[in-house]
């Protein structure tokens, strides 16, 4: 009795129940370190960024489909290395958005063996508002501030489930594109995700790259 007491104290003490102490191969557990902090100042370049590009508030499911027969909005396809999981009639994006996320999944599957999945693209503003009465966590419907989905030109990559080098491999490439100007990103924790706006027709990359500070895990950990 005395050796089975015994036994049990030094299991709690390594942190391990004694029904667990002889299983040396669990997998860690995947610390939450987000690289890309969402900020106010990231929503207002958004937003600038749909000005710039002359983007008006898309207002209803018909007028998302009629920028579609337009040729503004288009399809984002599923493929070896992309997974769409969005409702049907809103998985599309600006075109120069898609061949973004098409070759961010396109490389992402390269590397790692696994497809990206998308969650949410265009967002017409009649289905924010019914998003807004549920999370209130959500961006607004107006302002300088207001989510951008509206505007066709965000997408959200799924962070859940990612494993830690999956999410290594994300962060440290959207952290070069953030650097170079060509995205505007931020790691959403409420609703897990990797919020990205691909910068549209005549932005101009960054010269000299901006400095973007490096979480330290990134500089140490391994991509496997």
């Amino acid at each position: 009795m005395l050796r089975n007491w015994a036994l049990a104290i030094l299991s709690l003490l390594l942190g391990a129940t004694p029904a667990l102490a002889g299983h040396h191969h669990r997998k860690p557990r995947v610390p939450e370190i987000v690289a890309l902090p969402c900020s106010h100042e990231n929503l207002v370049a958004q937003n600038q960024e749909a000005d710039r590009l002359g983007l008006h508030i898309i207002r209803t499911q018909s007028a998302l489909h009629e920028m579609v027969q337009d040729g503004e909005l288009v399809p984002l396809v599923p493929g070896a290395g992309l997974r769409v999981h969005i409702p049907a009639g809103r998985s599309y994006a600006a075109p120069w958005v898609a061949a973004f996320i098409n070759q961010l999944a396109e490389d992402y599957h390269a590397a790692t063996g696994q497809p990206l999945q998308v969650n949410s693209a265009t967002r017409p503003y009649t289905v924010q508002r019914s998003i807004r009465r549920w999370n209130r966590n959500a961006a607004p419907l107006a302002g300088d501030v207001a989510s951008v989905h509206m505007r066709g030109i965000a997408v959200d990559i799924q962070r859940r489930g990612l494993s830690l080098g999956q999410r290594q491999w994300l962060q440290m490439r959207l952290l070069y594109y953030v650097a170079i100007g060509r995205v505007l990103c931020e790691e959403e924790v409420q609703q897990p995700c990797f919020h990205i706006v691909p910068r549209g027709p005549g932005y101009e990359p960054a010269l000299q790259p901006v400095a973007v500070a490096l979480p330290a895990y990134l500089l140490t950990e391994t991509y496997d």
